[in-house]
């Protein structure tokens, strides 16, 4: 076989890969009652070949304080996003445990009233340099909380209906998380779900409970 043809040959091998390796999706809006005032539910699998789905259920409201009505944030404890690890140790005393993460940041954790919340300075979430790598990346004081219990415990209703509602459409999911967003579409809360219960919950907004 020639030299040409083995190349039309690879190029049409990459063509048929490409083609059939894309990304599948679905993705449905719900009817939303107040407080919510938009919900959808988009299904995704990154390549045909792949079995496994994931599933984000994106919730609106109108105002980040609308969220304490919806969902339990007792595992985040009296902590806010932006609580430096100095502010934290000064109001809440020493952390009950310390980590170090892949990318060198610490991770302070204190009990909660439903399992623990970890405050750490996430570089990966810090915005880039027009896009340019840069030294000494600026972090963010992020929030998370972490707890046993389970999803009937922590969602309230319309939320917990909503997801039921998700769960109805695509059952057996790899990854399935709940977005809280306000009607600007800046982030309010995540949490990822594992087989009925929340493996973690992010606070990206300042919430008063």
């Amino acid at each position: 076989m020639s030299r040409q043809k083995v190349l039309f040959a690879c190029i049409a091998l990459l063509v048929t890969i490409l083609a059939t390796g894309c990304e599948r999706s679905e993705e449905k809006t719900l009817p939303a009652t107040l407080p919510l005032t938009k919900v959808t539910i988009r299904s995704f699998t990154p390549f045909r070949g792949v079995s496994s789905w994931s599933q984000t259920i994106t919730i609106y409201i109108a105002k980040a304080g609308e969220v304490v009505s919806l969902v339990d944030l007792r595992a985040f404890g009296d902590l806010q996003p932006g609580t430096t690890a100095e502010q934290a140790q000064s109001r809440l005393g020493k952390p009950s445990h310390t980590r170090t993460d892949d990318f060198g940041a610490t991770w302070y954790s204190y009990q909660t009233p439903l399992g623990h919340a970890e405050i750490g300075c996430d570089k990966r979430t810090s915005p880039a340099d027009g896009g340019k790598e840069t030294t000494n990346v600026p972090c963010w004081w992020a929030l998370y909380g972490y707890t046993d219990q389970p999803v009937s415990s922590i969602f309230r209703d319309p939320v917990l209906s909503q997801l039921r509602t998700a769960e109805g459409m695509r059952p057996k999911v790899g990854e399935r998380s709940i977005e809280f967003v306000d009607t600007d579409g800046h982030p309010i809360l995540h949490a990822w779900l594992k087989q009925d219960r929340i493996s973690a919950m992010r606070l990206y907004q300042r919430v008063d409970r």
